[in-house]
């Protein structure tokens, strides 16, 4: 009677390879969940924005001035007020703010990883 041994377990080999796999997965993650954060808080300063009484109504120049101090307290360095479009849509009485952007992070070496981001709120003219 001949006795059959099967083989059980990962070899090295194979355990280093997900290893390596698990760790740049990890490190994407934390490359580029920052990035996503950021423009959580460009949609929140926006949506802020958006939402202030009687703003639409003083122009521009207030849009963006409250714009940009809603991003410097939130701590958002990749695009500024000057950054966005606005828009103003007679037929509607809105003023349109996009905010259009990417963002960009250095994953290792000469390897980034680049995000776009686009986001749109109206502020009533009147």
């Amino acid at each position: 009677m001949k006795l059959l041994k099967k083989q059980r377990g990962m070899t090295f080999l194979s355990l280093l390879i997900v290893l390596g796999l698990i760790a740049f997965f990890a490190l994407l993650i934390m490359k580029v969940t920052p990035l996503y954060m950021e423009f959580n808080s460009v949609k929140n300063v926006m949506k802020t924005t958006a939402a202030m009484p009687n703003l639409g109504k003083r122009g521009k120049k207030y849009i963006r001035d409250s714009i940009d101090k809603g991003l410097y307290i939130n701590d958002v360095a990749t695009i500024t007020g000057k950054d966005m479009t606005y828009e103003k849509d007679r037929k509607k009485k809105v003023w349109i703010v996009t905010a259009d952007y990417e963002a960009r992070t250095k994953l290792f070496a000469n390897i980034s990883v680049v995000a776009e981001f686009k986001h749109m709120v109206e502020l009533p003219l009147k």
